[in-house]
C-alpha cells in the first residue's frame, strides 16, 4: 500500500527539525575567546533579546550596532562588515611564520 505524503505533517515536522538544528545553545558553551557580533538595527527576523542571549554564550563579545542594515549585513552593508572584520583582525596577535 502507497501512503500518500501529508504535505502539512511533513512541513511541520521539518520545522521542527530545522529548529532543533538551531537551537545552538544545547551544543555551544559559553565561548571564552574575544569576538564581535555584528547586529543589524533594521534586523526584524529576530528580537533584540536574542542578541542579549548571544552575548550570555560569548560573554567576551564585542557588540557593533550596524545601522540602517537589516538581518543580511553581509549583502546589505558590505563595506561595514568588511570594515569591522578588519578591525577585528587588527587586535588579533600576528602569527608566527616559523611554527
Amino acid at each position: 500500500m502507497t501512503t500518500i505524503p501529508d504535505p502539512v505533517r511533513d512541513r511541520a515536522a521539518a520545522r521542527v527539525e530545522i529548529q532543533e538544528y538551531f537551537r545552538a545553545e544545547d551544543r555551544v558553551g559559553s565561548l571564552a575567546q574575544p569576538g564581535v557580533l555584528l547586529w543589524g538595527v533594521k534586523d526584524r527576523s529576530h528580537r533584540n533579546s536574542n542578541r542579549a542571549g548571544l552575548l550570555d554564550r560569548v560573554p567576551a563579545a564585542e557588540v557593533r550596532l550596524i545601522e540602517n542594515t537589516g538581518h543580511h549585513l553581509e549583502h546589505e552593508n558590505p563595506a561595514r562588515v568588511c570594515e569591522e572584520i578588519r578591525r577585528l583582525v587588527a587586535t588579533l596577535p600576528a602569527r608566527s611564520s616559523q611554527g
